[in-house]
């Protein structure tokens, strides 16, 4: 799986080269979610709060810098 262009495998790489720990940290997360399956119902916030109207894809093509 490729986020945003880059695997996690090739994120692990750089962040490992940079040093940097924002980016290791990040990637942590990321293999985590790739594994772990959502779980729960969102009726109940849907209910209260409205269904959500963006997609995280959406979200972030607007907030990207690229």
């Amino acid at each position: 799986p490729e986020v945003k262009g880059a695997s996690i495998g090739m994120m692990k790489f750089i962040a490992l080269l940079s040093g940097n720990k924002m980016l290791k940290m990040a990637v942590k997360m990321f293999a985590y979610f790739e594994k772990v399956d959502e779980t729960g119902d969102p009726a109940e916030a849907n209910q209260m709060l409205g269904a959500p109207e963006t997609t995280f894809d959406m979200w972030f093509e607007r907030n990207s810098t690229q």
